[in-house]
């Protein structure tokens, strides 16, 4: 009962207090996120002892900090016995608080951006239920990951020599032998490890990570699998069916711009998404840095207040204090050239807008 309930004096955060989630006083775990470069998520590795969930999350963990850089924790029974859980023993009942424990801390780390593997026996269904439950309602990636193995192979590999003990009657109540071992129902993983090299069983993890979309910041926009556009948003600048027929007798009333063939692919590549994050042709600014670097700062996100910096007229002699915080490829210099009386048109007009006309007199654009 005394933890089904939070006092509400100790509760910091007012619009919690009033009923909303804890979240709502806190950074936005989408700009969190973009800003980190990577999504929070818990791979919670079940299985028997010496079945392979310490060795299995250390060769992810090297594998996801020393080769990409990522924020990422290993939770287990030796650090968290030594410190947190070092007042509980192996009952049922403690062995139920050692996860719920380790549960909320995988929680909170995942919560603030940090791949959290958890390795954990774990042996009741049920308190891992309640774990799986607590980040689903948060909206934060669970996986569990059942590391199936038969108990003969572990009494092989007896690496700590606990099983030997068991079978000589020096220790008793040891999960999978005397002990139930209660195994998941719908896994998200389950690796057979006595069938896999140690590299193989953390691949097969590392990519279900890739797939869903853990290693990156920004929101998954992209079937599995395949990567998002550049940027990170999805451009389509196609007018909608029902809005066609005001959008061309909007077209009838404003200045025109003659674009030739080669404009008109520009304008196709453009408009269906290809040279995203463009969502029009360049503007100074954009072309001087895709001369230059070959590349564009984007701030999709807005962490540093350059969200559409691409879609306004280049302020020189005003550029804001802190650069877009990230880079994408453009190395080829997409623009629309006019004539000086097309440009006069354009100046000596009381709209906000143009008409780009083909040669052949179709209005295909705003």
């Amino acid at each position: 009962k005394a933890l089904a309930n939070s006092p509400p004096h100790i509760i910091e955060c007012a619009k919690a207090e009033a009923g909303e989630d804890q979240g709502a006083c806190h950074l936005p775990s989408k700009k969190r996120f973009s800003a980190l470069g990577q999504k929070g998520a818990t791979l919670w590795m079940t299985g028997c002892s010496g079945a392979g969930k310490t060795t299995i999350a250390t060769a992810l963990e090297k594998r996801l900090v020393k080769e990409y850089g990522k924020h990422v924790y290993r939770l287990d029974g030796d650090n968290l016995r030594t410190g947190l859980n070092r007042d509980l023993t192996f009952t049922e009942s403690d062995r139920a608080e050692s996860v719920r424990r380790t549960g909320e801390i995988a929680t909170l780390f995942a919560d603030a951006g940090v791949i959290t593997l958890v390795g954990l026996i774990s042996p009741y269904r049920g308190d891992r239920d309640a774990v799986r439950k607590r980040h689903e309602d948060q909206n934060i990636p669970f996986y569990e990951i059942f590391l199936d193995v038969p108990v003969d192979e572990l009494k092989k590999r007896d690496p700590k020599g606990q099983y030997a003990k068991v079978e000589s009657g020096e220790l008793r109540h040891f999960t999978c032998i005397d002990d139930p071992y209660e195994e998941p129902l719908h896994p998200e993983i389950t690796l057979k490890t006595h069938e896999l090299e140690i590299e193989q069983s953390a691949d097969m993890l590392f990519r279900r990570l890739e797939r869903d979309g853990i290693l990156e910041g920004a929101p998954k926009l992209t079937p599995p699998g395949l990567p998002n556009p550049d940027g990170d948003v999805i451009v389509d600048l196609h007018v909608p069916p029902e809005q066609l027929s005001a959008k061309t007798a909007e077209a009838a009333t404003l200045p025109q711009a003659l674009i030739t063939d080669v404009d008109l692919n520009w304008l196709q590549v453009i408009g269906e998404g290809w040279a995203s994050p463009l969502r029009g042709f360049m503007r100074e600014g954009t072309l001087l840095e895709t001369l230059h670097f070959n590349s564009i700062l984007v701030d999709p996100f807005n962490l540093t207040s350059n969200v559409g910096r691409h879609e306004h007229k280049t302020d020189f002699a005003n550029f804001p204090d802190r650069q877009a915080p990230s880079r994408v490829s453009m190395s080829v210099p997409i623009t629309l050239s006019c004539t000086s009386f097309t440009k006069d048109a354009i100046e000596n007009s009381d709209k906000d807008a143009i008409a780009l006309v083909t040669q052949m007199g179709k209005t295909v654009a705003i």
